[in-house]
C-alpha cells in the first residue's frame, strides 16, 4: 500500500507529519461527535454562526450538569488533544527554521 506522502515529490517527512496530524484529529473528531450524540450533549444555540457541539473546552466551562464519568472523559479528550498539537513537532526543530 502506498501512502500519498512517501514519495520524494510530496515534499518529505513534513508533509508526512501533516498528513497524519490530520487523520489524527479527524480521528478524535469523530470520537468526540460520537460521544456528544451518545451522552446528549448541548448544541451551539441555533443562533450562533457555530454548528453542531460545543468544544470539548467550551462543555467543561458550562453550567452542564455532568456525570463523574463524563467530566473524566472530557478532561482526558482535552489532554489527548493538546498533547497531539503540542508535541507532535518537535519545537527547537521549528524555530531553526
Amino acid at each position: 500500500m502506498a501512502y500519498p506522502c512517501a514519495s520524494p515529490e510530496s515534499g518529505g517527512i513534513l508533509n508526512c507529519s501533516l498528513y497524519l496530524l490530520k487523520i489524527m484529529h479527524d480521528f478524535l473528531q469523530e470520537i468526540y461527535f460520537d460521544f456528544c450524540l451518545k451522552n446528549d450533549m448541548p448544541k451551539h444555540p441555533e443562533s450562533s454562526p457555530f454548528n453542531g457541539y460545543l468544544s470539548a473546552d467550551d462543555l467543561l466551562h458550562t453550567n452542564y450538569q455532568f456525570t463523574k464519568s463524563q467530566v473524566y472523559w472530557l478532561k482526558n479528550y482535552v489532554r489527548l488533544w493538546n498533547i497531539l498539537d503540542n508535541t507532535w513537532f518537535d519545537k527547537s526543530e521549528e524555530e531553526g527554521k
